[in-house]
């Protein structure tokens, strides 16, 4: 069995639950072996895919410059992430896992991010104060880079801690993977 360490920056969030005198010095999470062999065969399988996808778009026989100006065509990252990961993307490590998946389109759509937050009962004023942490990054540049502005970046901070303390009574880690693939989603970062 094999450890991951967790990031020492969610140190003070996970330790926020235990009683004074005690603070989280190292945080970790196993991984079992056959988890890592099915990462690595997933892995593979979807590289193929966007391999054979990628030879049905791209005639044979071509040099390095004709490959080029053929992959200019199309949008070759975005024709990756579909390929690999899809628009509606679940990954689950571990046995014993339960899952509920449904589908929406959040991209831009800010009432539609709204009402899957309603449904994983994220409170009116916490999606009142979303709806003006995005309007107020709106024109952030880390957008570019496809990361959160500041205002969301805090409000996401907020959230999390609020799953912490137990007072959103939902998990840490469904937290974390709801809200950050919601927010993807609605940015339109696949």
């Amino acid at each position: 069995m094999k450890v991951s360490p967790i990031p020492i920056e969610a140190n003070g969030l996970l330790g926020r639950g235990l009683s004074s005198g005690y603070i989280i010095q190292r945080a970790w999470c196993e991984i079992q072996r056959a988890d890592v062999t099915q990462i690595l065969i997933q892995v593979r399988s979807r590289l193929l895919d966007f391999i054979l996808e990628l030879n049905e778009r791209l005639p044979g026989n071509l040099n390095e410059d004709q490959v080029k100006e053929h992959t200019n065509q199309f949008d070759a990252a975005n024709f990756f992430n579909h390929t690999i990961f899809g628009d509606n993307t679940t990954i689950l490590v571990g046995s014993s896992n339960t899952q509920n998946v449904a589908n929406a389109n959040l991209k831009g759509n800010l009432e539609a991010l709204s009402d899957l937050l309603r449904k994983n009962r994220v409170s009116a004023n916490d999606i009142q104060s979303l709806d003006a942490a995005i309007q107020k990054d709106l024109n952030a540049a880390s957008h570019q880079y496809k990361k959160y502005g500041p205002a969301v970046k805090s409000w996401l901070q907020m959230m999390l801690s609020k799953a912490v303390d137990a007072s959103w009574q939902i998990e840490l880690g469904t937290a974390s993977s709801l809200l950050t693939t919601a927010l993807n989603s609605y940015y339109g970062w696949f």
